[in-house]
Order: structure tokens, then sequence, then C-alpha cells
């Protein structure tokens, strides 16, 4: 059975969406999403702080990713969206800490987003480490793109602004699981 996820997620990526294409693009996106998730987003179902299936985000990301006609876009999404969910005071403390301890932090935010999915940080050597995200039954490489866009967001809050990710493992569609090396 796929994971649950909490639609506070789904709400900051729509912010994101608005952004980067318009409102009007939000628009489009909100009517063509298929199925179930589709009519519960339009109907003014779906809140902020409920759990919904993964298979949702799947339609809801299918979608946007289809009419923007950018393979990358649900990663482009997950970077600016994390820009709504980081609050000031947030973005002032991450100038503190290092990406590693910060990461260490995104771990157990990551399992508040997705159930009961999880993150491990493995550090490597200084300055380098890996982020292995597993037991996501029902993602698709959007979904994870999202999560790379995310975590190379976070990274750069805490001072790795010239770092990079690089995928090592997964991070495709009926993966369950991606590892990312993440050098800074």
């Amino acid at each position: 059975a796929d994971l649950q996820g909490i639609s506070q997620k789904s709400c900051s990526v729509l912010r994101a969406m608005g952004q980067l294409r318009g409102d009007e693009f939000v628009r489009q996106v909100r009517a063509s999403i298929p199925g179930e998730g589709g009519a519960a987003v339009r109907d003014g179902v779906v809140v902020a702080n409920g759990w919904y299936p993964t298979a949702w985000y799947r339609a809801f990301y299918g979608t946007a990713v289809e009419l923007s006609g950018d393979r990358d876009f649900a990663r482009e999404c997950g970077r600016v969206s994390v820009t709504y969910d980081v609050t000031f005071v947030h973005k002032l403390l991450f100038r503190v800490l290092s990406p590693e301890t910060l990461t260490r932090q995104g771990a157990k935010l990551f399992k508040m987003y997705f159930d009961p999915a999880e993150l491990d940080i493995v550090p490597k050597e200084s300055k380098l480490f890996h982020l292995r995200f597993h037991g996501c039954v029902g993602f698709d490489r959007n979904l994870w793109m999202d999560q790379w866009g995310g975590t190379e967001e976070l990274v750069r809050y805490c001072g790795g602004a010239g770092s990079r990710l690089r995928l090592l493992s997964g991070g495709q569609d009926h993966d369950t699981a991606m590892e990312l090396e993440c050098r800074y």
C-alpha cells in the first residue's frame, strides 16, 4: 500500500508553482489533476494538516510536470516550496548549523510529511554525507525530484551555497528508495 502524506507539503508546492509559472498555471493544474485526489483538490476537501494517499501526490505532480513541459519541474518546485515551509526565524537558525546537522533534523521532519517512510543520514568524510530515503512505497520520479530539490535548498540555507547533490541509486518511478550524495 502507498504511504500517507500530509497535505501541508502540497499547499507550499502550489504556492511554489504559482511563483514559478503564475496563477493561471496553478488553475490549470488544479483543474487537470485526475482521479479522486483531483476531485478532492477542486472541491476544497484537502486541508493543510490532513493525511492523504501518496497516489494523490503522484497525480498532482504528474499533472504539473506534464503541463509545464519540464521533466525536472518537480525538483524546482521542491526547492522553492521550502522557502514557504521555512520561516525567517528558521533561516536565521539554519545559518549557524552545518548541512549535516540540519539534514539529521530533516530526517525527523521527513517522517512528519510521509508515514512510514524513513531518511537516514550517513556521514562519509568532512563536508560529505549520504542521504538514504527508504520505505517510500508509491513514490515516482516526480516525488523523488521534489525531495531532491527541497534538500538542495535546506543545505543552501546552512551555508552550503556551492553544494552538489548527486544521485547514487534509486529515485525513479516505482523505486521505494533513493540515495543522494551531498558534498559542500
